[in-house]
């Protein structure tokens, strides 16, 4: 009786009254899923073939906004005339849920690093740099794609990829590609599940990124005259966006015409850098100045305390290169170590949510012993048992997949375990903070482990498969298990049963990776990897130039990088520990995290001015002017990422270089 009286405190409030609207449906789910091979040629062509735009390097995949806002729009009318056809709030969001999947396949992080790495060496290996005899010999040549014809085809371009001499030779290696694909995500999947409701209702996190897909695909906003689509200060800050973008793009295809940069891409002066030539000072490396309008509008919908100690603890790394050269302490290889001390505070979030959870985990515990009757399920995501059974069997072949293909069991174990561990970091951060961007570029377990254990522990083998990792450990911007995360929210804020979007979400992950591969290699055999999808083939150098390295000169066991990750971990604990002690404490402790990432230089300026009025704002404004601001924000992401869509789409028609709204 103890047991279902508390079940009964833990469930959502909608439990007490069901309701059944449309959610996910087929048409739904079929209607994403006939968008999947446009929308990933899309990110495609602009983020590989034009290097411009990259709609999935930030949190809010802009591409599928600008297709959320296209669906919205058309079903106004069919929402007015013929009610019977018009999409509802949760088919809405569940065909957003399910572009956002596809999109993670097709992502700057994801297949554009992938189909490089498996061919990077066969094409480019040469008696001057020697890979033949020091790389090649220890590929998992089921895992690469080695035909002559079918490389040359790809990187001289000018062809179909269809053309059966071309595809065959990548079945197979694509095959299992996308099996493991396919389980990392659904592990990823069954974490998101497990942790749904302890975020949702428990700890009531706001997951900030999904405002804006929320407030567009609500009854309120669907049912015409009223909600977000009549609102004049939305629609303001949006042609102030929209407007803004369309003038720096035509600058840029005819310079005759005025800008206002605010981008240090297009105004390289906008860089502090530039006026701090001197040492020390020139050791704080790029410090660009941005104004990105959508950057702003997050900004504004995010707690000050974290927005501006993202900024604080932006320039605390920058002291720390300061004071390195300062001291002579900047030609030690590595130093200040601030990749080691950012994933020592990423897994120090994710060890103390655990143990914030330990309530949680115990009632999961016993679910997978004695799962509960049906009736008292509402509100999960899958059973508590299924998934204990998916992380469990797709850890094992995870696991079994990378011990097949060279790597010690005990490091495949450690790799999947930090993997996991930074997932669920993020997963968490997005939830609660709603940050514009989060990449840890190269901080994942592929360059902790060998960073701290030295190249010469490993075998060739194993450091070969760690390489060929890179796909998904170069960068965390487009990870899934956020995505996943956000989808139940958005299911628990339109009445959709989260079961039926688990099922959505599984078919998505299925039919993500096939369909992102066929993108990819469609655009490379049609640009050709030696002209226009040059970024592609500077993907495949990066981890193959590592291999090549760790293999010519072997590095020995690093206990600055362990003692580096310690401090970290330490440090953002504490923080985190004396946040919950001190309410008063004005210093967000995930700030430390997230500001060491590479993106945080674009981002520092903009959430800087928009935390400084929202607090002022609020100050003088009270909490009503800051409701009032709120349309206003999302005038401004929406009309940013509008702009920056219409002229990637442009490009794709026209096939020339066009304004970028992103770095």
């Amino acid at each position: 009786m103890a047991r279902q009286l508390e079940r009964a405190e833990e469930l959502p409030p909608e439990a007490a009254r069901p309701r059944k609207p449309r959610g996910v449906t087929l048409r739904a789910v079929l209607l994403a899923l006939v968008l999947f091979p446009l929308n990933s040629y899309w990110i495609i062509i602009s983020e590989c073939a034009r290097y411009q735009g990259h709609p999935t390097t930030i949190s809010l995949f802009y591409n599928v906004v600008f297709i959320l806002l296209v669906l919205c729009l058309l079903n106004l009318p069919l929402r007015r005339w013929t009610p019977r056809l018009a999409f509802s709030s949760g088919e809405l969001a569940t065909i957003y849920v399910l572009l956002c999947i596809g999109s993670v396949a097709a992502a700057h992080d994801s297949i554009q690093i992938l189909a490089p790495v498996m061919t990077y060496v066969y094409y480019f290996a040469s008696p001057e740099n020697g890979w033949r005899e020091l790389i090649m010999p220890h590929m998992p040549g089921w895992l690469t794609m080695q035909d002559a014809v079918s490389l040359r085809n790809m990187h001289w371009g000018d062809t179909n990829f269809m053309d059966p001499v071309n595809f065959r030779p990548w079945l197979a290696p694509g095959a299992w590609w996308t099996g493991f694909a396919i389980v990392l995500w659904m592990v990823c999947l069954a974490f998101a599940s497990i942790f749904q409701r302890r975020w949702i209702h428990s700890e009531r996190l706001t997951y900030p990124i999904i405002m804006l897909p929320l407030e567009m695909v609500s009854e309120r906003s669907l049912a015409m005259p009223h909600g977000f689509f009549r609102n004049t200060t939305m629609w303001f800050a949006f042609c102030a966006a929209f407007g803004l973008d369309i003038l720096n793009g035509l600058n840029k295809l005819h310079p005759t015409w005025p800008s206002l940069s605010v981008s240090p891409r297009a105004n390289p002066t906008l860089n502090l850098l530039a006026q701090l030539v001197d040492r020390p000072w020139n050791a704080m490396g790029d410090t660009p100045v941005s104004f990105y309008p959508f950057v702003i509008g997050l900004g504004l919908l995010l707690p000050v305390e974290l927005a501006q100690s993202c900024v604080l603890f932006f320039w605390f790394w920058k002291a720390e290169r300061i004071a390195g050269a300062a001291l002579g302490q900047n030609v030690t290889v590595g130093f200040p170590w601030i990749e080691e001390q950012e994933f020592g505070g990423y897994a120090a979030i994710t060890a103390f949510f655990l143990w914030a959870s330990r309530g949680h985990l115990k009632r999961v515990w016993q679910d997978i012993l004695r799962p509960p009757p049906r009736g008292e399920r509402q509100g999960e995501g899958m059973p508590h048992r299924t998934a204990a059974i998916i992380v469990l069997v797709g850890s094992v072949f995870l696991v079994g997949f990378s011990c097949h293909a060279g790597m010690p069991i005990w490091m495949a174990v450690a790799f999947f375990l930090i993997y996991y561990v930074v997932s669920l970091a993020i997963g968490r951060v997005r939830a609660e903070m709603g940050m514009p961007a989060h990449d840890m570029h190269f901080a994942g377990p592929d360059q902790m482990l060998v960073g701290v254990f030295g190249s010469r522990r490993f075998s060739s083998k194993a450091l070969a498969i760690d390489s060929m990792y890179w796909w998904f450990n170069r960068a965390y911007r487009n990870h899934i298990l956020p995505h996943q995360a956000e989808a139940y929210k958005l299911a628990e804020r339109t009445g959709t049963d989260r079961r039926w979007m688990t099922v959505a979400m599984t078919i998505a992950i299925c039919v993500a990776m096939p369909v992102a591969f066929w993108a990819m290699l469609q655009a490379s055999y049609s640009y050709g990897m030696d002209a226009e999808m040059r970024s592609g083939r500077g993907f495949g150098w990066e981890p193959m130039s590592k291999l090549a390295t760790w293999l010519n000169t072997p590095t020995e066991p690093s206990a600055r990088r362990a003692v580096s990750i310690l401090i970290g971990f330490v440090f953002l604990f504490s923080m985190m520990f004396l946040k919950t002690r001190v309410s008063w404490w004005p210093i967000h402790p995930v700030g430390y995290a997230v500001s060491a990432s590479w993106s945080m230089q674009f981002l520092w300026c903009p959430l800087l001015l928009a935390s400084t009025a929202r607090l002022l704002i609020t100050r003088y404004g009270g909490h009503k002017a800051i409701r009032n601001v709120v349309p206003f924000a999302f005038g401004l992401i929406l009309g940013d990422l509008s702009g920056g869509s219409f002229w990637t789409l442009y490009s794709l028609v026209k096939k020339v270089d066009v304004y970028s709204i992103w770095q």
